[in-house]
């Protein structure tokens, strides 16, 4: 799981930790997290907490006992283009990061998710409470969702843009 940022000028998402120029800040109070792989009972067991740590603290190293460097996300994006399956427990745990999001009043949104999951999410039920809009074909689709409906801008330093997706 990576907190990805925006390359400047572009649509294009980039870890923030590997990319020194994508910027984090260019959609105040929104988290978007990219998931580099399958989701099962192996790897959802400590999801919650290391989602939980990216939102307070970002990418940086922290102790535990330090103040948040990051204030809470009100939106959480997850890019799941890096996913092929989900199992039943994956599926358990988002169905909880739902319930827990709503009621702090955080948003959550999709992008690049597959067939496989989301054919097992519609089943579930999380497709129905999240709603089709919450579900985009790309992170440029969240982020003008987010402009129109949560009312979000994009911070535009560089307005010579170019579109490629990432």
């Amino acid at each position: 799981m990576v907190h990805q940022g925006r390359i400047p000028g572009t649509d294009t998402w980039k870890p923030i930790n590997e990319d020194p120029a994508a910027q984090e800040d260019d959609l105040p109070g929104v988290l978007i997290i990219r998931i580099r792989e399958n989701l099962d009972f192996a790897n959802t067991t400590h999801l919650k907490e290391r989602l939980r740590r990216l939102e307070l603290y970002g990418t940086r190293k922290h102790h535990p006992s330090d103040a948040p460097s990051r204030g809470r996300a009100n939106v959480l994006v997850f890019h799941m283009a890096d996913v092929e399956s989900v199992d039943a427990s994956a599926t358990q745990i988002f169905l909880e990061l739902l319930e827990s999001s709503k009621a702090r009043g955080v948003g959550l949104y999709f992008a690049h998710l597959r067939e496989g999951p989301k054919r097992l999410w519609r089943k579930a039920g999380i497709m129905e409470l999240l709603g089709e809009a919450a579900f985009q074909k790309d992170v440029a689709g969240v982020v003008a969702q987010l402009e129109q409906v949560e009312g979000i801008t994009m911070r535009r330093r560089d307005e010579r843009r170019t579109r490629t997706i990432g």
